[in-house]
């Protein structure tokens, strides 16, 4: 038993001769009836315990008794297993196999084959497990495979945060290759929107630094092609192969949702047909804008038009033509008006906006200039050209105070003494 043991590095080496580093076996005789056998090599302790278990049953006699007691040391790849014989006073009086005892050649070879066999059968148990490994890697891989081009799974270094993997979908949704984008930190690589640049920054800082272990956001982007799209970014803290902390995640492009999303919030706030901001809504920013220019002393003007003679129109060419009418004069008055101007529909024919920081001479010269645009207008309806005309009505607010309903009341009467005085002209509203 003790010349199998003593044997044992020297067969494992010649059976793994080539490979890398094996690490050895070390057989110790503490004494006439036990051994130690300290393992220092890739396996599991279980394996290295059934290898000594095939040598007790080879070359011990099967009448003895033998007890195998493993014992680790304080390093998880060192494991030193006792070997015990527990009635020694047989297996002295047993004569010693000639064919293998005296022959170094015939024990080397009885050695080699019973290891062989023994670690055989760990090389196929690994095979197996490397196989269901690579198995698991493989459905894993179709998984991300079969996400479709709307989703992207990436991988990040924690040290830098920059792309170690991404999924073919990546390429999709943000129009950068993949090969382009690794090694490269995502801000980086995609023109981000300066809210959602700042945001998905302050995000991976805090994954990075460990103040928060999972994020989740919608970031808006600038894709090659010029569109604006929208992502849909989760990330969190894991262990990476070499044990390293890394962040991971996936990408799900939203940009059709998004669009359904403002889509449906344009409808509730403005116009269908007019593109203008309904009256409810431009009541609630007008609101808004009058509570500024009270607090900080700005002035606010009022344009309120109305269309002349609209309902002789829709009773001699039809609601189709009117609706061309008012899509027409609404889109005069976007053109003419500033991006923080607001225009709504007030009522049926009636269009209203509301110019913040406006003196009234300003405000007349451009509700001039508005009325001259419509009277020059023609219109494409039903295989016509059709003109209108409007009457409108400039107030402010300025050097008296009045609440929102008053200015608009102000401009409402000087709407109404355009049209007394034989409409198509522009009448400031005059106090007192």
């Amino acid at each position: 038993m003790w010349a199998a043991l003593e044997s044992l590095n020297d067969v494992y080496h010649h059976h793994h001769r080539g490979d890398g580093d094996i690490g050895c076996y070390t057989a110790e005789r503490l004494s006439e009836s036990r051994y130690s056998l300290t393992c220092t090599t890739p396996h599991p302790p279980d394996q290295d315990l059934g290898i000594v278990r095939g040598l007790c049953n080879r070359f011990g006699d099967t009448a003895e008794n033998w007890m195998i007691q493993p014992q680790r040391e304080a390093q998880a790849e060192t494991s030193t297993v006792m070997v015990d014989v527990l009635r020694l006073d047989r297996l002295q009086s047993q004569p010693a196999p000639q064919d293998w005892m005296n022959n170094d050649a015939a024990l080397l070879r009885t050695v080699l084959k019973e290891v062989c066999d023994v670690v055989g059968d760990v090389t196929d148990e690994l095979d197996q497990k490397t196989q269901q490994i690579q198995a698991s890697k493989d459905r894993l891989q179709q998984l991300i495979d079969n996400l479709g081009e709307r989703h992207a799974v990436f991988s990040r270094s924690n040290e830098e945060g920059t792309l170690q993997f991404l999924s073919h979908g990546f390429e999709a949704i943000f129009g950068v290759e993949a090969s382009q984008a690794l090694s490269r930190r995502l801000e980086d690589i995609v023109e981000w929107t300066d809210e959602s640049r700042l945001r998905l920054g302050q995000d991976s800082h805090a994954l990075l630094c460990g103040d928060a272990d999972h994020c989740h956001g919608e970031y808006a982007f600038v894709h090659p092609g010029g569109q604006t799209r929208y992502a849909e970014i989760s990330s969190s803290r894991a262990v990476s192969e070499n044990e390293s902390l890394a962040l991971e995640g996936m990408i799900h492009d939203i940009t059709r949702r998004k669009e359904l999303e403002l889509e449906l919030k344009r409808t509730a706030t403005h116009d269908s047909l007019t593109s203008l901001l309904t009256r409810r809504e431009f009541e609630r920013r007008y609101a808004r804008e009058h509570s500024r220019a009270l607090r900080y002393g700005h002035e606010l003007s009022l344009i309120l038009l109305d269309l002349d003679q609209f309902r002789r129109l829709n009773d001699r060419h039809g609601h189709h033509a009117g609706d061309d009418v008012l899509r027409a004069i609404a889109a005069v008055l976007l053109a003419e008006t500033r991006d923080s101007d607001l225009s709504g529909r007030y009522g049926g024919e009636e269009l209203i906006t509301a110019l913040p920081d406006t003196a009234i001479k300003d405000a007349n010269s451009l509700a001039e200039r508005i009325r001259c645009r419509i009277e020059e207008t023609k219109i494409s309806t039903g295989g016509q050209l059709l003109t209108i005309t409007a009457s409108l009505g400039v107030a402010t607010f300025a050097n008296y105070h009045c609440t929102a309903e008053q200015l608009i009341s102000h401009a409402d009467q000087a709407l109404a003494r355009s049209k007394s005085l034989g409409r198509n002209r522009t009448t400031i509203y005059n106090q007192g």
